[in-house]
């Protein structure tokens, strides 16, 4: 996997860029897919407002902090396959608010991409930003997602009550005498906009 300090990744099937509008279309479509949303909002498809207040905050985290979420390219084809990187919960419980996330268009799912590109994110974490500890957040009854988090090595935590679903969450630490990259304070946890409840595939 080769990632560099302006914040784009490659890993063997998929080039990674930092969100940046070019790509809201595409997030738009997966967002009003019936399918696709069937862990984040029951299959309900998300309203233009919604949408339009997460690929803001996708700008935003890249703006305030320098890292965040990906717009992931298919590299074979140019064709736009998801959004997958680092993510910030701001009304996580927990004092580590900075996931690691997926979300692919159902064209891409059981290709392991999702795997290959949230083990690039947290590569990017170790590499590039300050965060000791990153976590991943889904629905307790995704058990492709579930399965998908526990490839990337983060391990369970719990079960709980999280924006009004039962969810599972894991965390993976920064390796022992791995360097913190990044800038000490841009691990500050807190961002003006949140998203709707998400869930990984």
């Amino acid at each position: 996997m080769r990632h560099d300090s302006h914040g784009d990744a490659e890993t063997g099937r998929l080039r990674l860029l930092p969100w940046n509008g070019d790509y809201d279309g595409e997030f738009a479509r997966l967002c009003r897919d019936a399918q696709a949303m069937q862990f984040i909002s029951g299959g309900v498809p998300l309203t233009d407002e919604m949408i339009d207040a997460i690929t803001r905050r996708s700008r935003a985290l890249w703006d305030q902090y320098g890292y965040g979420p990906w717009a992931a390219l298919d590299k074979q084809t140019g064709r736009w396959a998801g959004r997958i990187g680092l993510n910030l919960l701001r009304d996580w419980p927990g004092p580590d608010k900075w996931e690691v996330g997926f979300e692919l268009a159902p064209g891409y799912w059981g290709r392991g991409l999702a795997t290959e590109g949230g083990r690039a994110a947290i590569d990017f974490g170790w590499a590039h930003t300050p965060l000791a500890r990153i976590i991943s957040v889904t629905a307790a009854g995704h058990r492709a997602s579930r399965r998908v988090i526990e490839k990337c090595g983060l391990a369970f935590q719990a079960e709980l009550a999280f924006r009004g679903s039962l969810i599972a969450w894991y965390a993976i630490d920064r390796p022992s005498g791995h360097a913190e990259g990044g800038t000490p304070g841009h691990q500050t946890r807190e961002c003006p906009l949140q998203e709707p409840a998400r869930v990984s595939r």
